[in-house]
């Protein structure tokens, strides 16, 4: 083989470590989240699976309006790292947050969207 489909020399870039980094900590962090809550939902609230899939639209549409209206302003304000930073730790506290508050007769409205 001469030439390689990808050319491992690209992860000697330290920005792309850095993000390959960064990407591998957020699904860390966030996937588990969704896995919980779709399983709160249905085992704990006892809405169906198309249910429990339905009620957690509002997570990906309240994060694509965040990521076209807010992302761009907050990056060119305060940078890359700054940016991850805080979003780590806020991801890091909605975790926490949930799992000391969500109670067995926790309601849809009150636990999961905390109106």
């Amino acid at each position: 083989m001469k030439e390689a489909l990808l050319p491992l020399n690209i992860f000697k870039t330290p920005n792309l470590g850095i993000g390959n980094v960064g990407v591998f900590l957020t699904q860390a962090a966030w996937f588990p989240l969704v896995y919980i809550l779709i399983l709160y939902l249905q085992q704990v609230l006892q809405y169906s699976p198309a249910t429990g899939a339905i009620l957690v639209l509002p997570v990906p549409i309240f994060m694509a309006f965040f990521m076209v209206a807010v992302a761009e302003k907050v990056l060119a304000k305060f940078g890359i790292k700054i940016t991850m930073v805080v979003g780590f730790v806020v991801l890091g506290l909605g975790n926490i947050l949930f799992s000391q508050f969500a109670t067995v007769d926790g309601t849809y409205f009150i636990n999961y969207l905390h109106w």
